[in-house]
């Protein structure tokens, strides 16, 4: 959640700034724990990152990057498939392996439904009751799992409404800029 606020402030800073002329130079980072960033940017801005994408760009292409950066949207911002996901092959196979295990836990809670009704046509209520809670367990983990990998590998705006979008602490409300 913090990760997706930090997307959501820095794209909406960054499209004022540039509304106002503004450029990196022009950030005060104040905290200590902005250091990190600040070395960063350092190192890519003396390292000629920008310059290097601004060559291998054609005109035309350049200026799409820069109309797309400054009308980025919330959806874009919290779109962790768009920004990260597609062209990571670690990502993918995780969730692909996240995917598999969510089949895999859809199939044992069918399996363990199915065990359990002729237990219980049969009076074994209480191996059909323990068959139908693991069923139950099995098909909860299973909605938690695919939840989990939607909101790491590819969107958390779902999240960042249900908890109630840019916030401090849990429960007070949105932060207001």
């Amino acid at each position: 959640m913090v990760l997706d606020q930090d997307v959501v402030i820095m794209s909406g800073q960054a499209r004022v700034m540039g509304e106002r002329g503004l450029g990196r130079r022009d950030y005060s980072l104040f905290a200590r724990a902005d250091e990190g960033i600040k070395a960063l940017h350092l190192w890519a801005e003396g390292a000629g990152y920008a310059d290097m994408w601004r060559r291998r760009m054609t005109p035309e292409a350049l200026a799409v990057a820069q109309l797309q950066a400054a009308a980025v949207s919330e959806e874009l911002a919290l779109d962790k498939w768009r920004r990260h996901t597609k062209d990571c092959a670690a990502c993918q196979r995780v969730f692909a392996a996240a995917l598999l295990g969510s089949k895999a836990l859809t199939a044992l809670a069918a399996l363990l439904a199915a065990a359990a009704l002729p237990l219980a046509a049969s009076g074994a209520g209480a191996w059909a009751a323990a068959l139908l809670a693991g069923a139950a367990a099995a098909a909860y983990a299973r909605e938690r799992l695919a939840w989990w990998a939607s909101w790491v590998f590819v969107s958390s705006k779902p999240r960042w409404h249900k908890k109630g979008g840019l916030t401090l602490v849990n429960g007070l409300g949105p932060l207001q800029l």
